[in-house]
């Protein structure tokens, strides 16, 4: 464990290999988690209603599924 001073952090590992990842919102910082996730192996859907020209390609490119909408709870 590490202790920041402010709460103590416990480091985690993920296997995301073809798991589903959902991200919520289409800014760079969206564009940012994306990428890792895809990195990472993961299926990735983002849901927001504006995205970044980066991930409208990773969409059309079959990288992701993009749903252009405001985020609801069955997502």
């Amino acid at each position: 464990m590490i202790d920041n001073g402010a709460a103590t952090i416990y480091p985690v590992n993920l296997l995301l290999q073809d798991r589903p990842c959902l991200v919520v919102g289409g800014g760079p910082v969206a564009a940012r988690k994306v990428a890792g996730l895809l990195a990472a192996g993961a299926r990735v859907r983002v849901v927001a209603e504006k995205v970044t020209a980066d991930l409208r390609q990773l969409a059309a490119a079959g990288r992701l599924e993009l749903v252009q909408r405001s985020f609801v709870a069955a997502d």
